[in-house]
């Protein structure tokens, strides 16, 4: 019995088979010897901003939700929830 699919999957084998074989192999990896001195550490003032943003969008998660709450649960802090939210913008 033969299978349909038997001729297409040979042909894909075969043809992948073929293509890497074509292709080149280099066993080394050339890196110029200056490579190395374009890289640059990160500032710490670049750190300490990216700390400070996400400090910023943290705080600005935990009042959106608490300002949800308030208003789904119609509290008397809403507006006092609300002014804190809006002292990130």
């Amino acid at each position: 019995m033969k299978s349909r699919f038997l001729p297409p999957i040979l042909l894909i084998v075969s043809l992948a088979v073929l293509l890497t074989s074509l292709a080149p192999v280099r066993a080394d990896a050339a890196v110029p010897e200056r490579a190395y001195e374009k890289i640059q550490c990160v500032s710490p003032a670049r750190v300490k901003l990216q700390a400070d943003l996400r400090r910023l969008w943290i705080d600005h998660t935990l009042w959106t939700r608490s300002y949800i709450v308030s208003a789904v649960a119609g509290l008397d802090d809403q507006k006092d929830v609300l002014a804190r939210l809006l002292q990130n913008q």
